[in-house]
C-alpha cells in the first residue's frame, strides 16, 4: 500500500476576499473596512480588495458587476504574501 501525501495548500494567500462599504454606511463604515483589510493582510491573506461606494449599506449593480469581474479574473497561485498596492483598491 502506498502512503497518501496530502496536497500543500496556501489557503490564506489564495482566497480572494472582497470587502465593500458605502461612504455613509452605518453598519460597516469605510474606516472599519480599512481596519478589517489591514487585519486580513497582516494575517497573511493576499487577495483582499476593498471597495467604497457613494451609498449606505447596499450593494448596487455597478459594485456587483465589478466584484464578479474581479472574482472571475484569472489568478496565479501566489508565492510569498505581499501587500497589494493602493491601486488595487477602488472607489465607485
Amino acid at each position: 500500500m502506498r502512503a497518501h501525501r496530502a496536497p500543500r495548500f496556501r489557503p490564506r494567500e489564495a482566497v480572494p476576499i472582497w470587502l465593500s462599504s458605502g461612504l455613509t454606511d452605518p453598519m460597516a463604515t469605510p474606516a472599519q473596512q480599512r481596519a478589517v483589510r489591514a487585519s486580513m493582510l497582516g494575517a497573511g491573506f493576499k487577495n483582499v480588495r476593498l471597495g467604497t461606494s457613494a451609498g449606505t449599506h447596499a450593494l448596487d449593480a455597478a459594485q456587483l458587476a465589478a466584484g464578479l469581474r474581479w472574482f472571475a479574473a484569472p489568478r496565479s497561485l501566489p508565492g510569498p504574501p505581499r501587500r497589494p498596492p493602493a491601486g488595487e483598491d477602488f472607489t465607485m
